[in-house]
């Protein structure tokens, strides 16, 4: 157990699946599991423990409504015909794809963790623009307290969590990707970002 977490007494794990049902939507469910600890027992090997066996019992009760889902593959009759054009011109060539734009990382100048209320941590990264801090958080990192212990552990040094939540000021690069789409207000269509790792500037 790491010093710097304080003593840990009660561990949660968190599970979901889904699957299509199809037509548009969707059949799954939630589970949400709370464990105390003993003494000198390892949180880290406790959790492993725990989410290993949450994810076996929500898969073993969820399995009768997934094989009740019967898939839907949609059907086409195709028809091809044949027309002769000899003074058509030719086509144009197909034009060339471009190659996917290498996301730059973000430079972090802020960050907050804080505790949720289903046990989960959140992350929270600023940048700067201009000479003063975003208002709002440029990434949000929800985990549980073994993977945001592992995504933090490269650039973290002194900082003290004993008290939840926690603000401090930074010098980290994050490594990010884009992840689902949401819609926007004015009916845009945006993308969240998904943090792959942290790392020191």
């Amino acid at each position: 157990m790491d010093k710097k977490l304080g003593t840990i007494t009660q561990i949660s794990c968190s599970y979901e699946r889904k699957i299509s049902d199809g037509e548009y939507g969707s059949v799954g469910g939630f589970f949400s599991v709370t464990m105390d600890l003993g003494n000198n027992v390892n949180p880290d090997t406790a959790m492993d423990g725990l989410y290993e066996w949450v994810k076996v019992a929500a898969t073993r009760n969820m399995k009768p409504s997934f094989d009740a889902i019967v898939e839907k593959k949609p059907t086409s009759t195709k028809t091809t015909a044949t027309v002769s054009h000899d003074d058509a011109p030719p086509f144009p060539p197909a034009p060339e794809v471009e190659e996917a734009e290498a996301l730059e990382p973000m430079e972090v100048v802020k960050w907050t963790l804080a505790r949720r209320t289903d046990g989960n941590y959140q992350l929270e990264l600023y940048q700067k623009y201009g000479d003063k801090v975003g208002k709002y958080p440029d990434l949000k990192y929800t985990a549980g307290q073994v993977e945001m212990w592992d995504m933090l552990k490269p650039v973290i040094k002194d900082e003290d969590f004993s008290q939840l939540p926690v603000e401090y000021e930074c010098k980290w690069l994050a490594d990010w990707q884009h992840g689902r789409e949401y819609k926007k207000q004015d009916g845009t269509v945006g993308r969240y970002k998904d943090l792959v790792c942290l790392r020191l500037r």
